[in-house]
Protein backbone atom coordinates (compact mmCIF):
# COMPACT_ATOMS: atom_id res chain seq x y z
CA UNK A 1 0.00 0.00 0.00
CA UNK A 2 1.29 3.57 -0.74
CA UNK A 3 1.74 5.93 1.51
CA UNK A 4 -0.88 8.33 0.17
CA UNK A 5 -3.33 6.04 0.20
CA UNK A 6 -2.20 4.55 3.67
CA UNK A 7 -2.30 7.98 5.06
CA UNK A 8 -5.83 8.46 3.77
CA UNK A 9 -7.35 5.49 5.13
CA UNK A 10 -6.18 6.24 8.57
CA UNK A 11 -7.53 9.61 8.16
CA UNK A 12 -10.67 8.44 6.70
CA UNK A 13 -10.68 5.70 10.33
CA UNK A 14 -10.17 8.90 12.60
CA UNK A 15 -13.27 10.71 11.20
CA UNK A 16 -15.47 7.58 11.60
CA UNK A 17 -14.18 6.75 14.37
CA UNK A 18 -14.68 10.48 15.83
CA UNK A 19 -18.44 10.42 14.14
CA UNK A 20 -19.23 7.15 16.30
CA UNK A 21 -18.18 9.02 20.08
CA UNK A 22 -20.46 11.62 19.05
CA UNK A 23 -23.00 9.04 18.34
CA UNK A 24 -22.42 7.02 21.55
CA UNK A 25 -22.42 9.77 23.33
CA UNK A 26 -25.52 11.24 21.77
CA UNK A 27 -27.32 8.15 23.05
CA UNK A 28 -26.02 7.34 26.15
CA UNK A 29 -27.10 11.02 27.89
CA UNK A 30 -30.69 10.48 27.62
CA UNK A 31 -30.00 7.05 28.74
CA UNK A 32 -28.02 7.76 31.63
CA UNK A 33 -30.63 10.51 32.84
CA UNK A 34 -33.58 8.47 32.32
CA UNK A 35 -31.25 5.46 34.31
CA UNK A 36 -29.50 7.88 36.72
CA UNK A 37 -32.14 10.62 37.18
CA UNK A 38 -31.11 14.72 36.32
CA UNK A 39 -29.17 14.60 40.18
CA UNK A 40 -27.42 11.80 39.92
CA UNK A 41 -26.33 12.47 36.91
CA UNK A 42 -24.78 15.21 37.50
CA UNK A 43 -23.13 13.93 40.25
CA UNK A 44 -21.67 11.42 37.70
CA UNK A 45 -20.39 13.90 35.58
CA UNK A 46 -18.69 15.74 38.63
CA UNK A 47 -16.85 12.76 39.75
CA UNK A 48 -15.62 12.02 35.91
CA UNK A 49 -14.18 15.71 35.96
CA UNK A 50 -12.67 15.24 39.08
CA UNK A 51 -10.81 11.83 37.68
CA UNK A 52 -9.99 13.29 34.71
CA UNK A 53 -7.99 15.92 36.47
CA UNK A 54 -6.69 13.61 38.32
CA UNK A 55 -5.33 11.64 35.62
CA UNK A 56 -3.83 15.35 34.66
CA UNK A 57 -1.84 15.56 37.49
CA UNK A 58 -0.26 12.49 38.03
CA UNK A 59 3.08 14.29 38.92
CA UNK A 60 5.19 11.84 36.43
CA UNK A 61 4.23 8.78 38.92
CA UNK A 62 2.93 6.49 36.12
CA UNK A 63 6.31 6.85 33.96
CA UNK A 64 9.17 6.90 36.72
CA UNK A 65 6.95 3.61 38.59
CA UNK A 66 8.52 1.03 35.91
CA UNK A 67 12.12 2.53 36.31
CA UNK A 68 11.86 2.19 40.09
CA UNK A 69 10.88 -1.29 39.93
CA UNK A 70 13.23 -2.10 37.32
CA UNK A 71 16.36 -0.59 39.66
CA UNK A 72 14.99 -2.38 42.44
CA UNK A 73 14.95 -5.71 41.04
CA UNK A 74 18.42 -5.09 39.42
CA UNK A 75 19.14 -4.56 43.08
CA UNK A 76 17.65 -7.61 44.06
CA UNK A 77 19.74 -9.57 41.35
CA UNK A 78 22.93 -8.04 42.03
CA UNK A 79 22.54 -9.05 45.82
CA UNK A 80 22.18 -12.64 44.85
CA UNK A 81 25.30 -12.16 43.00
CA UNK A 82 24.73 -12.16 39.47
CA UNK A 83 28.22 -10.47 38.00
CA UNK A 84 25.86 -9.43 35.04
CA UNK A 85 23.39 -7.53 36.95
CA UNK A 86 25.67 -6.12 39.53
CA UNK A 87 27.58 -3.25 37.45
CA UNK A 88 25.01 -1.79 35.74
CA UNK A 89 24.54 1.47 37.25
CA UNK A 90 27.70 1.81 38.46
CA UNK A 91 31.00 2.92 37.63
CA UNK A 92 33.55 0.37 35.41
CA UNK A 93 36.35 0.27 37.65
CA UNK A 94 38.46 -0.05 34.25
CA UNK A 95 37.44 2.33 32.31
CA UNK A 96 36.08 5.42 34.61
CA UNK A 97 32.76 5.09 32.92
CA UNK A 98 29.32 4.57 33.96
CA UNK A 99 26.46 1.88 32.89
CA UNK A 100 25.77 5.07 30.15
CA UNK A 101 28.80 4.24 28.09
CA UNK A 102 32.37 6.01 27.23
CA UNK A 103 35.47 4.94 28.21
CA UNK A 104 37.23 2.78 26.48
CA UNK A 105 35.62 0.62 23.70
CA UNK A 106 32.25 2.58 24.16
CA UNK A 107 30.97 -0.43 26.05
CA UNK A 108 27.35 0.47 27.57
CA UNK A 109 24.72 -0.91 29.35
CA UNK A 110 25.57 -4.63 31.57
CA UNK A 111 29.24 -5.57 31.19
CA UNK A 112 30.22 -8.96 33.37
CA UNK A 113 31.65 -8.68 36.76
CA UNK A 114 34.87 -11.19 35.48
CA UNK A 115 35.75 -12.47 32.08
CA UNK A 116 34.46 -15.72 31.03
CA UNK A 117 36.23 -18.62 30.13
Amino acid sequence: MSRSRSFLSGALFSYVYQASLMLVGLWLTPFYIRTLGVRDYGIWLVGLQVLNFLLLCDFGIIVVTPRDVAQASGMEHAELGSGEVARVGRPDPESGAGANGGGRGGRSGAVPASPRA
